[in-house]
């Protein structure tokens, strides 16, 4: 998987921590694997979630990070 970047940063694109990981809890898929978190919804996003957060105005102005890093 290629990183992502949001607001001129680099998000790497890597699994969760140990055991099973976790899953996306922002959109409608059941078995997307959660990247990153959005500090902003409060949610864990899939790699496509985070390329919508990219791309929508909607998402303007949203802290996002991959999992396990905190906001900058």
């Amino acid at each position: 998987m290629r990183p992502v970047y949001h607001s001129g940063k680099e998000l790497v694109l890597s699994g969760g921590g140990e055991g099973k990981p976790s899953t996306c809890t922002a959109c409608k898929s059941v078995d997307s694997a959660a990247v990153a978190n959005c500090f902003s919804c409060a949610k864990l996003l899939c790699a496509n979630c985070v390329i919508a957060h990219q791309l929508m105005i909607a998402f303007e102005g949203h802290t996002v990070a991959s999992l396990g890093q905190q906001p900058q």
